[in-house]
């Protein structure tokens, strides 16, 4: 019973893994997609709502363009923030193939939140490979590390990046997390960028009308 049950977890975590990391895959093709069809979609787009604001969706799809490419240049440099103190971190330890775990957080940090925690997944198995106390303190280290990476880097970086509070990016997370799982997370910035772009854009309207 006790391997059955093991087996039924291991089972599942591989399943959310995958389906996480083939996720992430979906959402970085799509927006690869976006940006080589640039062109089309720009005169498409358009096309979808009354020619008096043509002009006026036009514009603000090139702002929303180039918010997104604001936020996949952050989530660049936070990949590779990660990836360093991860394997600086894991050098320090004196832990085998830290190389390796770096490389698996670099690419699983496009997952928000639970980045660090997948390459810890991937960590386990070697660190007990070396010793009970090696286990402890990589465990110790990735999770000290995915708090301040959950609530401090990503905020600020992302705040960086799209120029948006580090609330309202912790706050549309959240929601993402709530509604569309894992891809609500991936999504939950860029989209917030985008939204900012016709918020701001409406408050200066008013403001301007109300002066």
């Amino acid at each position: 019973n006790q391997l059955l049950t093991l087996g039924g977890n291991v089972w599942s975590t591989i399943k959310v893994i995958s389906n996480g990391l083939l996720n992430t895959l979906l959402v970085l093709v799509l927006t690869f997609i976006m940006t080589v069809n640039r062109r089309s979609i720009n005169e498409f787009i358009p096309t979808l709502f009354p020619s008096k604001h043509a002009s006026y969706i036009a514009d603000k799809l090139l702002a929303v363009q180039k918010k997104i490419g604001f936020w996949v240049r952050g989530q660049l440099f936070l990949s590779t923030i990660v990836a360093g103190v991860i394997f600086i971190g894991l050098l320090l330890l004196k832990f085998e193939y830290a190389m390796t775990i770096a490389l698996i957080a670099f690419f699983t940090e496009l997952i928000p939140v639970f980045g660090p925690l997948i390459a810890l997944i991937f960590a386990i198995p070697i660190a007990l490979n070396q010793s009970a106390w090696m286990l402890l303190w990589v465990a110790i280290f990735f999770l000290i590390f995915n708090w301040i990476e959950s609530n401090i880097l990503v905020p600020l970086v992302m705040r960086s990046a799209v120029n948006i509070s580090p609330l309202v990016i912790m706050f549309a997370m959240l929601v993402g997390a709530q509604y569309l799982g894992i891809v609500g997370l991936i999504l939950a910035v860029p989209v917030a960028a985008a939204l900012s772009i016709f918020v701001h854009d409406y408050l200066h309207h008013h403001k301007t009308k109300g002066n």
